[in-house]
């Protein structure tokens, strides 16, 4: 197939959506097809750095972080006014708020399939106003996103939600039925992602560590763990956060009223050569989200041999298999203390859940995201 990418974001090392844009692109370039791929990134970063073999990059014209809802229109009328839909097979907007949001009523017969990641709803719902930038995302950015969803979403002939609760999300608040709807999980790098790397200087070898990757912002739900560590009288464990964003201020401070700042590291920005790294040399990974589409982190942890310890949301609960390959928590600081300080107090059981976190990871390759996504694309061709 001639497979045309629509993606706003666009960066290997970005975040989770960017991820899966790069990773889906390369699997099925590796599988056959002709890819080519329309995107925002920074022109003279990107374009030199992120060469894909197989995939044809076509960076657009560079981001503008700041006005996100603004940027996703006018990529879209970039990407309408540059590019030939006609010569595709299938189109492929794999961003909701979808990337092709003024595209859409203008693909003539070429058909279209979307990815969404989440709904705005729900990043809506999950904002709690604990820093400024929160009101603005609260109510701006993500209200005029949702707008968009609703735009674009009927104008697919199909849309790929990441995990069986974004699925379930995206017919309880959007206009998608069961027909035009599938359920395609994210898959890993289990290449790159694996136990056997050389140690990360962050973890203390004699401490029990544990590890958060990911944007410091209120839907990330950090504050879960730090009120965790707070509860356990162990002095033998540390907490370990990697990413940054506004909350770090605001996290920081309640690091020192909770009184646990000896049993905590905030790493800043870790650069993406070194996190398999990171996780592989982590004894244990905290998802604390009160909300994700999928939260690929910590399936990147499980195909590290990383046990995981997460809350019963995006992708989590169809991956982890509480007590054999993780520990689904409640979203309780008192439930995720004593889900750590049970792993703590167990070698034996971080041993065997590393072996099966490893085993799951195996199952989720790009490779067989690649293969089901095919499976959409012909599944929509037929029928178009």
């Amino acid at each position: 197939m001639k497979i045309c990418v629509l993606s706003k974001q666009y960066n290997p090392g970005g975040g989770g959506s960017e991820r899966y844009a790069s990773a889906l692109s390369a699997a099925l370039a590796d599988r056959g097809h002709e890819v080519d791929v329309f995107a925002l990134g920074e022109l003279d970063v990107l374009s030199t750095q992120h060469k894909q073999t197989d995939v044809e990059i076509s960076f657009l014209n560079n981001r503008i972080r700041q006005l996100v809802v603004f940027e996703t229109v006018y990529y879209s009328i970039l990407a309408s006014q540059s590019t030939d839909f006609a010569q595709y097979d299938i189109i492929h907007g794999t961003l909701m708020p979808a990337s092709p949001i003024a595209v859409a009523p203008t693909l003539s017969e070429t058909p279209l399939v979307l990815t969404s990641h989440g709904t705005s709803i729900d990043e809506v719902k999950s904002h709690k106003l604990e820093v400024p930038t929160d009101y603005l995302k609260k109510l701006f950015f993500h209200p005029v996103n949702v707008l968009m969803d609703i735009i674009t979403i009927p104008q697919a002939d199909r849309t790929i939600a990441i995990s069986s609760d974004a699925a379930k999300r995206l017919k309880q608040w959007y206009p998608v039925t069961d027909e035009k709807l599938a359920c395609v999980p994210h898959g890993v790098d289990i290449t790159k992602f694996h136990p056997h790397q050389d140690r990360h200087p962050a973890p203390t070898q004699d401490n029990c560590s544990i590890l958060h990757v990911g944007r410091l912002v209120s839907r990330k739900h950090i504050d879960l763990v730090l009120h965790a560590l707070s509860q356990i009288q162990r002095s033998d464990i540390e907490l370990l956060i990697a990413g940054t964003g506004t909350h770090r201020d605001r996290l920081e401070d309640l690091v020192n009223k909770l009184n646990i700042a000896t049993n905590v590291t905030f790493l800043g920005f870790v650069p993406e050569d070194e996190l398999p790294s990171l996780y592989a040399s982590s004894d244990m990974f905290a998802f604390c989200s009160r909300y994700e589409g999928f939260g690929l982190t910590f399936l990147e942890a499980m195909a590290s041999g990383t046990p995981v310890i997460g809350t019963p949301v995006g992708g989590f609960p169809d991956l982890v298999t509480d007590g054999e390959s993780g520990i689904i928590v409640d979203r309780d600081p008192t439930d995720m203390a004593r889900a750590i300080d049970t792993l703590a107090s167990s070698p034996a059981l971080l041993e065997e859940m590393s072996t099966k976190a490893r085993e799951v990871a195996e199952s989720r390759t790009w490779d067989t995201v690649a293969a089901e996504t095919e499976t959409v694309y012909e599944s929509v061709i037929t029928n178009s």
